[in-house]
């Protein structure tokens, strides 16, 4: 069979194609990806007609896929079939549209096998993988793309799954998708296979900086020491990096990855408020622990940026986001992110605002960070937050300027 996966854009490594890629290839498939924006998914089926089109859906593609698969279908014959996030959690979005003929929610390198050979149902739910059904990913079908193959840093996952069950977040709703196969949701390769697939990727693209994709690389204490204690003597000569939660680390821990040659971590903050904090359900999370997790790494040469969530449906979200935005300037991170918060269908959060009409049923996200879709209290200045967040942090100003940006909306222009 003939595949070809079409992306609108693809900005970073997209592994959850290329995982699936690779159990195609596997099976004797051939497989291509294309950028629509860069290559024209018409002009190229006209070329390369195809058995099957398949697309990847974050939320706030939902409408674009809709409509291109739509655009497609009326020109080309192919069956198509989605998956990805969006299906996952609102899988109805996929089985109400009579021009999507497949719907996969969770992991698909065993659905998509299915699917292919004709055995699988309209709607099918993929089985989590453990630790002994890993395989790497096919990156060459994005790696053909220069910007990619070519970039010092590449993308990397040790575990796809995250233990906590935050409200804004899908993996509560995750866990209970599966919470029959719960053991898996924690595992992980070996970190010997795990860097043998850093060499491997070194060896054929080049590679300078291994970005782990995981939601915390310090989740497993045993895991990410065997892995420092290995790569230095592996002959990888990478140096790497990733998010991690504030309070999983201590300060040895923390010595110890730099010395294994980690550069860089994304410390989750999102609302420096702690009544905030419980709402989203940070897991004993508190500034404290951000606080001396942001002086370790930078006292041991990491540079950290802290990731901050504005906009959130709180009685006062202008407030919360300018708390956050103190308690960054006094962590003195590295950088800082702001983004602002956008409801992901099937999630707890998402099911709040709908139900204290923050939002319609139907509307799906937009960009972090191109403005709120919630209606909320200082909704526009939410969104001139957005694009401050990263300078006002770095330059620290002083919050009465920053509200002054806030409120007058001529000061956009100086920006």
């Amino acid at each position: 069979m003939k595949i070809l996966f079409v992306e609108r854009t693809i900005r970073i490594d997209k592994l959850g194609v290329c995982f699936l890629s690779a159990a195609l290839k596997q099976a004797g498939h051939e497989v291509d990806l294309i950028q629509d924006e860069k290559e024209g998914a018409d002009r190229y089926l006209e070329e390369h007609p195809a058995d099957f089109v398949m697309f990847s859906v974050t939320s706030d593609e939902a409408d674009w896929v809709t409509q291109r698969n739509r655009e497609l279908k009326a020109k080309h014959h192919f069956l198509s079939v989605v998956g990805g996030p969006h299906p996952t959690f609102a899988p109805q979005w996929g089985t109400e549209d009579k021009n999507i003929d497949f719907v996969v929610q969770g992991p698909g390198e065993e659905i998509i096998l299915q699917i292919v050979t004709g055995s699988a149902q309209r709607l099918s739910c993929g089985r989590l993988l453990g630790q002994f059904d890993y395989f790497s990913p096919d990156r060459s079908i994005i790696y053909k793309y220069d910007d990619l193959g070519e970039s010092g840093m590449k993308r990397f996952i040790a575990c796809r799954y995250c233990l906590f069950s935050c409200t804004h977040c899908f993996n509560n709703a995750f866990k209970q998708l599966y919470r029959d196969q719960r053991s898996f949701l924690t595992s992980r390769p070996s970190p010997e296979v795990m860097i043998q697939e850093i060499i491997a990727v070194k060896e054929k693209y080049g590679l300078e900086l291994a970005f782990f994709n995981d939601d915390n690389l310090a989740g497993d204490k045993n895991w990410i020491s065997k892995f420092c204690a290995l790569l230095p003597t592996s002959g990888a000569s990478v140096g790497f990096c990733g998010s991690i939660r504030a309070n999983s680390v201590d300060e040895t821990m923390i010595k110890m990855m730099a010395e294994a040659g980690c550069r860089f971590l994304n410390i989750g903050l999102e609302s420096a408020n702690p009544k905030t904090q419980k709402f989203l359900r940070r897991g004993q999370l508190n500034n404290e622990d951000v606080l001396r997790a942001v002086h370790w790494c930078e006292g041991y040469g990491i540079k950290v940026r802290l990731q901050n969530m504005i906009g959130l449906p709180v009685e006062n979200p202008l407030a919360d986001a300018i708390e956050t935005f103190e308690f960054n300037k006094a962590c003195h991170p590295t950088d800082s992110s702001g983004t602002i918060y956008q409801p992901l269908p099937g999630t707890e959060l998402w099911s709040f605002c709908v139900e204290n009409g923050l939002i319609d049923g139907l509307a799906w996200p937009a960009g972090y960070f191109e403005k709120t879709i919630l209606k909320i209290k200082d909704a526009e200045k939410i969104n001139r937050l957005g694009k401050y967040w990263h300078w006002a942090v770095k330059e620290n100003w002083p919050t009465a300027l920053l509200l002054k940006r806030l409120n007058d909306p001529i000061s956009d222009e100086v920006m």
